[in-house]
């Protein structure tokens, strides 16, 4: 029996699901991820990507790790710093051409926090030889050949902004690290870009879209889950709990984002996060929620009335967004430019609001529909892209919407009506593959898990 029980767990990982992740990459994946980032490295830069508490003080914060390291390394603990270089580092009179600088711990965090990997075990899971403590070297060393560092910005910041011609804010010039270094090698470039992330994270791996499509699937079931209880609702907050609670018991180490649950006048707000108000039975309620699972995210939401019925202003604006959305997925393919995604699904919006008499041209659209249709997902939920052309490996979300605000210049009945339907999309060789299709979005489908 106990045999029986031992190979049990080893196949299923039953009492010994810790990290590494049973699913995660096995190290030559990430040790691949790394080659190719070092073969568009120029020569005389040096890569650094830092972990995310050199961002933030906060201690009380839940520890999430800086997407550059979780991609090229699999490491999701603090007080790291992953350095890449093409021509290799002299230490000791042996060039490395890749090092990850780890924070030794002493008998005091391991009490207060729990041990962590050794070298040696950090060595298995990422496939990375040199690994040196802080205080094991002196890494100003490290930089006497390096002409220029680019960083890797911190993608989960508020001043996160992944679009092409957007700008970063460069908070990691604030870093201690850089201080001695500043001093003892001066001429040195400082590069905060997303040039290489871009070109190498937008194509996502066979293991990336395995953990993707988990991601995606526990929210999935989780929606599913408040769609079946919607009528016995009476507070936003109340499927917060519902939701996210439904994400951690499927396994989900985190939320991607701030669930958004808008009820009523609140469905009209983009990125409301209080879900704090009460229910009016009738009225719409718009849920934006999704699961992150060992760091990939997932992106969905649905929009349903709470008393389980559509109204006839709620079916008419709802099938419009629906519309929408179906003949954007149905624009979705490799090659494909991706801005055109959001003109297929605004060209259907903008004709159907000028047909009810809301907007008077194209130009009024944004008074109803002011946000982009779609974005990038991965491991950072506006996933980091060239934002070109989509190519198979591609994962994006498609997200059209309408929102009339209490106050808005139309006929009253359609105020307070705000929808949102969105999910999340695989692009392949030659079409694409919706990761959400599992969960409903006919209205005739939803009323009928509703009732």
């Amino acid at each position: 029996m106990i045999i029986y029980l031992l190979l049990f767990n080893l196949l299923f990982g039953i009492d010994n699901y810790s990290y590494p992740f049973p699913d995660n990459p096995p190290p030559e994946v990430y040790k691949n991820r790394r080659q190719e980032l070092l073969k568009i490295l120029n020569n005389n830069v040096a890569y650094l990507a830092f972990s995310s508490d050199f961002y933030s003080d906060n201690k009380n914060d839940k520890f999430r790790q800086n997407s550059d390291i979780l991609y090229y390394t699999g490491f999701p603990y603090s007080k790291a710093i992953l350095i890449l270089n093409k021509d290799g580092i002299n230490i000791d009179g042996e060039l490395k051409y890749e090092i990850l600088l780890v924070e030794k711990q002493d008998n005091m965090d391991i009490k207060w926090n729990g041990k962590r990997p050794s070298k040696n075990e950090i060595k298995d899971f990422s496939g990375i030889n040199n690994i040196y403590w802080f205080n094991e070297v002196d890494y100003n060393d490290f930089f006497n050949d390096i002409i220029e560092f680019n960083i890797a910005p911190y993608t989960k910041g508020s001043n996160f902004l992944p679009y092409a011609g957007s700008s970063v804010i460069p908070v990691e010039l604030d870093i201690d690290f850089f201080k001695s270094i500043k001093d003892s090698h001066p001429f040195i470039v400082y590069d905060i870009d997303l040039r290489y992330s871009k070109q190498l994270r937008e194509v996502k791996d066979d293991y990336e879209i395995k953990l993707l499509k988990k991601a995606v699937n526990i929210s999935v079931a989780s929606h599913k889950k408040v769609i079946k209880n919607i009528k016995n609702i009476n507070y936003e907050y109340e499927i917060e709990g519902m939701i996210e609670g439904e994400f951690k018991k499927l396994g989900a180490e985190n939320t991607a984002y701030n669930s958004i649950i808008g009820a009523g006048i609140n469905s009209c707000v983009l990125h409301y996060t209080d879900n704090r108000a009460k229910v009016n039975k009738g009225k719409l309620i718009l849920f934006d929620c999704g699961a992150e699972y060992h760091g990939y995210a997932s992106d969905i939401t649905r929009t349903v009335p709470s008393n389980g019925k559509f109204s006839k202003e709620q079916t008419i604006i709802y099938n419009i967004v629906l519309e929408a959305q179906n003949r954007a997925i149905e624009y979705c393919k490799e090659g494909i430019k991706f801005s055109e995604i959001d003109s297929v699904a605004r060209f259907v919006i903008d004709s159907a609001l000028i047909d009810l008499g809301l907007i008077k041209n194209n130009a009024q659209s944004r008074l109803y529909f002011p946000h982009g249709t779609s974005h990038y997902l991965g491991l950072d939920v506006h996933d980091v892209a060239t934002y070109d052309r989509l190519k198979a490996g591609n994962c994006v979300t498609v997200e059209p919407g309408i929102y009339i605000p209490e106050g808005s210049d139309c006929d009253k009945k359609w105020w307070n009506i705000g929808v949102r339907i969105e999910d999340d999309i695989l692009i392949t060789k030659n079409s694409c593959q919706v990761l959400s299709i599992d969960l409903p979005k006919e209205i005739k489908d939803l009323e009928e898990m509703m009732k």
